[in-house]
């Protein structure tokens, strides 16, 4: 069929600066056999990228997760009912953040989250860190936002019982909970690799 690619493999360099190149299916990579003894030992190519770079994607993986969260809880707001003719009931209470202060810190976590997405992906367009790291990054910052909602639902204050925030805590924060231990799970696997 034309305009088909070949499948992934060693091929002649199109170069011509070394015997062999491997195809990847898409592109040409940097893995090259220059004679038989060198085509037998690269016949699995090695990853194209290092041990040394899991800490930075970890790094990346946690302050999207965390800006995700913080993003989330600001842009949410505070879903207390406010109405001065009756006084209103907390599931839980927490101290008053002022307006400013949730301001600021939504815009930098939005700024960090925006930051953060965007080396993410560059890294793993460079093939600095696998794309393996996507998934348990996914899921952590799944986790962030609905734990962000479950503590806005938790906190607002609202008349009579806050059936809004039991329902947060029943629902949510099983899934955060199961979302978080998925992405731990695959991160440790993918720390142990050095992928």
């Amino acid at each position: 069929m034309p305009g088909t690619l070949p499948s992934s493999g060693w091929y002649p360099d199109p170069s011509g600066r070394h015997r062999l190149r491997f195809w990847s299916g898409s592109t040409w990579t940097d893995w090259v056999a220059d004679s038989a003894d060198a085509f037998r030992q690269a016949r699995r190519p090695r990853r194209s990228f290092e041990p040394s770079r899991s800490p930075l994607a970890l790094a990346l993986v946690v302050a999207a997760s965390v800006s995700t969260l913080l993003t989330v809880w600001w842009l949410v707001g505070d879903l207390t009912e406010h109405n001065r003719s009756y006084d209103v009931d907390y599931l839980v209470r927490v101290p008053h953040v002022p307006a400013a202060a949730t301001t600021f810190i939504g815009v930098i976590a939005l700024a960090m989250l925006v930051a953060t997405a965007t080396a993410l992906v560059a890294v793993v367009m460079r093939h600095r860190i696998s794309a393996a790291w996507a998934p348990p990054a996914t899921a952590l910052v799944a986790a962030g936002a609905l734990l962000a909602l479950v503590e806005r639902s938790v906190t607002a204050g609202s008349v009579g019982a806050n059936i809004g925030g039991g329902m947060a805590l029943l629902f949510m924060t099983p899934i955060a909970a199961a979302l978080c231990w998925f992405a731990v799970r695959d991160l440790s696997i993918l720390m142990r690799r050095g992928a």
